[in-house]
């Protein structure tokens, strides 16, 4: 975020010799995830000053499915896209933030 110029470096600084923790929720997320579905990779939409997440390119702007209990989400056309036991309907910003990944093939 630093790099990016959407945190400046003194803030991310003090946040993090403060409380680490509470500065990885405030700008990450409750939940550790990894790869490249991390909310702090590029392309991925990170909270404006209100909260909330920004638009960001790539990701799709209609609502995907994500099976509760796989962890994995679905974007309309992929086979299992509102078909799974356990599941509902969010955008794809906001399962990306909640640490879901990317059915493969979608």
């Amino acid at each position: 975020m630093v790099i990016s110029g959407k945190l400046d470096l003194e803030t991310a600084q003090r946040e993090i010799a403060t409380d680490w923790i509470a500065a990885y929720k405030k700008y990450i997320g409750p939940s550790p995830v990894s790869g490249r579905h991390h909310p702090g990779y590029a392309g991925s939409a990170l909270p404006d000053s209100r909260g909330e997440a920004a638009a960001s390119p790539g990701l799709s702007a209609a609502k995907v499915w994500v099976n509760t209990s796989s962890g994995k989400y679905f974007r309309p056309g992929q086979q299992w896209y509102g078909k799974t036991k356990r599941g509902e309907y969010m955008s794809e910003t906001e399962a990306i933030q909640k640490g879901y990944r990317a059915a493969k093939g979608g």
